[in-house]
């Protein structure tokens, strides 16, 4: 088994920016609605549109923070934070 954690978000290309100044991850397939990031040449995370009319049961509560947590493991973490505090 292979974990694919997909994370509903309102913005794919502005999130995907964030992963990868963030966390290093690489563009594996991109657009406006969907996204795979990668790392090392895996697919670690895909981001999804919360609008995206072909698939309605994913969205995003209207209210409050979104019930995910995605947690990443890095050994850079400091550089990984660092791009956490300067990111625009």
């Amino acid at each position: 088994m292979t974990p694919q954690p997909l994370a509903v978000v309102r913005d794919v290309e502005a999130s995907s920016r964030w992963y990868q100044a963030t966390l290093g991850l690489q563009n594996g397939h991109g657009g406006p609605e969907y996204e795979q990031l990668m790392f090392e040449g895996r697919m670690v995370l895909q981001l999804h549109d919360a609008d995206a009319h072909e698939h309605p049961h994913l969205s995003l509560p209207t209210t409050g923070p979104s019930p995910v947590v995605l947690w990443f493991l890095t050994p850079q973490f400091d550089e990984a934070l660092g791009a956490c505090r300067t990111w625009n």
